[in-house]
């Protein structure tokens, strides 16, 4: 009965609260069928765990997209081609069962994001573990489906991840992720552009090796290796002959790693008064994928590029101790980025033009991320996390303005109630 009570409570704090959720489906999913009975809170989470039976497991919450907890609901957006306000619905809900015995565990969600009237993401999930739970795999599949404003807009994006825990020797686990995107969207003010549209792919993915070394008094240390790929695929664009014959410019600019949460509505690249970019989808390659990890960069702000491709290689290293009442993690990071492009493009007096760039972008970045969970009582946590670092240009760079560094800050802080 306990356990009912708190299901119940639970979607009674969904319902109005400001805060967000837990389980979300491209980064948390994959640990659904592990967690034991448990209510977390977060500044960007909010969610809870908990078994049916002895069998079964139900867990549910809401995730914020973006971690700004004064801006759940707002309009701050730029005004559309008919001049409304942007309205935005940040958080997004998950609901999910599973099953588990002794050999395996499956489980499947729904996460359902409003992001506004013209714009809603459908994102089912799938999660299957084995072999003790050494082995896990996370398949979600996020289809962003526009209407009204947006009608016949749609993006197509995938986050699939596995891990696999060896606990041999010094070699810990591995995981891998593959990433796929498409987007189709025909060119916003369809009673004056009727049939056209642009589409565009990207593909990647990552490789993270976790090894781990015991130290004396309770303490490990944790090398890690990070290789992330990721690639646009280019974008198909269709103008009209008739359009086109009014002299209206095109720039095609692309993007290496396309989700359907990161569409930026209303203005998926509309620059210089006629002229039209296919930057829609982009999206910040650290938002939703976990503060540690290390520092992996994005194009410089300002640019564009057709056909980009970007390589990343960092090496972060854990060292964690614990006791009754404290745990404590700390992870410096470096990195290297390299972003290269078949052609890169600049934001010049409010038009897109073709860059005198031709070199790659090369990128130095270094992180320090700690976590620190204290237990008053035992079923009790408080958690803190928090990551500083940032980014030294080291490349060419075309403008001296980008020259110097980015310094970065994020942290979270929360409770969790084992139950």
């Amino acid at each position: 009965m306990r356990k009912f009570l708190l299901i119940f409570m639970f979607l009674i704090i969904i319902s109005c609260s400001k805060i967000f959720a837990y389980y979300n489906a491209e980064t948390s999913f994959i640990d659904f069928l592990v967690h034991t009975n448990q209510f977390r809170i977060r500044l960007d989470a909010l969610g809870v765990n908990a078994d049916i039976t002895g069998s079964l497991k139900i867990a549910g919450g809401i995730t914020s997209v973006q971690n700004f907890a004064g801006m759940i609901v707002n309009n701050t957006g730029m005004p559309g081609i008919h001049g409304q306000g942007l309205v935005k619905f940040i958080p997004a809900a998950i609901l999910a069962l599973g099953y588990k015995n002794d050999s395996f565990g499956i489980g499947a969600g729904l996460e359902f994001l409003w992001k506004t009237p013209d714009y809603q993401v459908y994102t089912p999930v799938l999660s299957f573990n084995a072999l003790n739970d050494d082995l896990r795999l996370s398949v979600p599949v996020s289809v962003g489906i526009g209407n009204r404003f947006l009608k016949d807009s749609y993006v197509v994006s995938m986050a699939a991840e596995g891990r696999y825990y060896i606990n041999k020797g010094p070699f810990y686990h591995l995981r891998f992720k593959f990433n796929y995107g498409y987007a189709y969207l025909p060119l916003l003010d369809q009673e004056v552009y009727k049939d056209q549209f642009f589409a565009q792919n990207s593909v990647g993915g990552e490789l993270r090796l976790y090894f781990r070394i015991e130290a004396p008094n309770n303490v490990y240390i944790d090398p890690i290796i990070r290789a992330v790929y990721d690639h646009s695929l280019g974008t198909k664009f269709y103008l009209s002959s008739a359009i086109a014959g009014n002299g209206l410019p095109t720039t095609i600019a692309d993007y290496y790693s396309i989700t359907a949460k990161s569409l930026n509505l209303y203005d998926p690249g509309q620059t210089g008064g006629w002229g039209q970019i296919s930057g829609g989808a982009n999206t910040d390659p650290n938002v939703d994928k976990g503060l540690s990890g290390g520092y992996v960069a994005d194009l410089p702000e300002g640019y564009y590029a057709k056909e980009p491709y970007r390589f990343a290689f960092a090496i972060p290293v854990g060292f964690s101790a614990s006791s009754e009442f404290i745990d404590f993690y700390l992870e410096p990071a470096v990195s290297f980025t390299m972003i290269g492009a078949k052609e890169f493009m600049q934001l010049i007096d409010n038009k897109i033009q073709p860059s005198k760039r031709k070199a790659p972008f090369y990128t130095i970045g270094y992180v320090v991320y700690a976590e620190i969970t204290l237990r008053a009582i035992k079923d009790l946590e408080w958690y803190t996390e928090l990551q500083t670092g940032g980014a030294s240009v080291a490349g060419n760079m075309a403008d001296e303005k980008y020259k110097g560094n980015k310094l970065i800050f994020n942290a979270s802080t929360g409770i969790t109630w084992h139950f």
